[in-house]
């Protein structure tokens, strides 16, 4: 990814012992000394642990200015949200599986729909995770994280139940499959696996699969630099133009047109976005 000369964004896989658990770890640095900067976070589906050093960043949902703290948990969410970031920027973020993150750390989402945001004292490791901050390196701070785990879980011989198998059906087909066959494939009562999935991913599958399917066109735009609006409706299983551009307008409150043609720079340093 090319960043502006002041921003820098790193993505690292976890190891092979945690990497059904955690997506990626992505680092955020801002620099040099410079102006705040504002633009969206699109949420991906997934569930991120955040700790930030540094200026002051903000999110802004409703309009209303939120000061983010320094560690806390963003869950998935159903909306894009502005975020707006003062200098100097140091970031890290933890991607998690986010079915497997709540199932462990035993959260109900359904109860938090409002919340854009966790503190970390959610899942008690607020005061051990500030032992990071003297730590200098990526790799140093990745160690770290993953060692903190090993000692809480024993990810290696976790079982996936079936909402997880659902949840990565979902991501794997990108969103564009029909979620009552997936159910009836895995013998998964409709009215249970609607209750379930809301708790654990705070929303429901309909939700969740606009978010995958947004995440697979741009990732195929950032791959690619073309826009093909046919294909677009096509590959990514949508009825016809105005379902696509409904659902881009009420996830991320732009049309296509808008969104990719527009400037990706800081929309992708915001969201951590790796092609």
């Amino acid at each position: 990814m090319v960043c502006r000369p002041e921003l820098s964004i790193q993505h690292y896989k976890p190891s092979a012992r945690f990497e059904k658990f955690i997506r990626q770890f992505i680092f955020l640095k801002q620099s040099a000394v410079g102006t705040s900067f504002l633009d969206k976070y699109i949420p991906d589906g997934y569930t991120s642990f955040v700790i930030h050093w540094g200026g002051n960043v903000y999110c802004y949902p409703h309009d209303e200015a939120v000061l983010l703290p320094r560690f806390f948990i963003v869950v998935p969410l159903h909306q894009a949200l502005p975020i707006q970031v003062f200098p100097s920027c140091d970031t890290m973020v933890v991607s998690f599986h986010t079915t497997m993150f709540t199932r462990l750390f035993r959260i109900n989402l359904s109860r938090m729909k409002e919340m854009p945001f966790l503190p970390g004292e959610t899942i008690g490791c607020e005061q051990e995770l500030k032992k990071i901050q003297v730590l200098d390196t990526n790799p140093q701070r990745i160690a770290f994280i993953e060692e903190w785990l090993s000692r809480k879980f024993d990810i290696e011989n976790y079982e996936p139940d079936e909402i997880d198998q659902v949840f990565d059906e979902l991501m794997g087909f990108h969103g564009s499959v029909a979620i009552r066959s997936v159910l009836q494939q895995k013998h998964i009562d409709s009215r249970t696996f609607r209750r379930k999935f809301l708790q654990r991913t705070g929303m429901n599958a309909k939700s969740f699969c606009r978010i995958a399917r947004f995440h697979y066109l741009w990732s195929e735009f950032l791959a690619q630099g073309i826009v093909n609006t046919q294909e677009m409706i096509y590959n990514a299983g949508f009825y016809d133009q105005s379902h696509m551009i409904n659902d881009f307008k009420q996830f991320i409150g732009e049309s296509p047109k808008n969104f990719f043609s527009r400037d990706q720079e800081l929309v992708r340093f915001m969201s951590g976005k790796n092609v």
